[in-house]
C-alpha cells in the first residue's frame, strides 16, 4: 500500500477557490466578440433551464477580453461545467469549429473582479 503526499481531488460542486480552472475560448479574427458573446447569452439561458436562473446567477462566471478575441468561463462549478459544453456546442455550430480553438486555463483570483462582459 502506498502512502499519498497530497490530497486526491475534491468532486464538490461548490467553487475550490484555491485551484480553479476555467476553459479559454479564442476566436479567429474573422469572428465578431459581440456575437460570441450573444451566443454566450443563448448559452446562458439553455444552463438556466437545466438549473434554474438563481443557480446558474450564483454559480457561472465569465469574463470577456476583446483586445485578443476571448471568452473565459470558469469551470469550477456543475454550472459552470454545463455553461462550458452548451456553450461550446452553439458556437461549432454557429461559427464552426475551425473558428474558435478552446484551452483548460487556470483561474486567478482576479478574475471576478474584471469579469465584465
Amino acid at each position: 500500500m502506498t502512502k499519498r503526499n497530497h490530497p486526491l481531488p475534491s468532486r464538490k460542486t461548490e467553487r475550490n477557490h484555491m485551484n480553479r480552472i476555467g476553459y479559454r475560448y479564442r476566436f479567429a479574427g474573422n469572428v465578431d466578440l459581440r456575437e460570441a458573446k450573444k451566443t454566450l447569452v443563448l448559452a446562458m439561458l439553455a444552463t438556466e433551464g437545466l438549473f434554474g436562473p438563481d443557480r446558474v446567477r450564483k454559480d457561472a462566471a465569465w469574463a470577456c477580453d476583446e483586445s485578443i478575441n476571448v471568452i473565459v468561463i470558469d469551470a469550477g462549478t456543475l454550472v459552470g461545467r454545463m455553461l462550458c459544453l452548451i456553450f461550446s456546442a452553439f458556437i461549432a455550430n454557429e461559427f464552426g469549429s475551425a473558428a474558435f480553438d478552446v484551452r483548460e486555463v487556470s483561474i486567478l483570483s482576479s478574475f471576478y473582479t474584471q469579469a465584465d462582459c
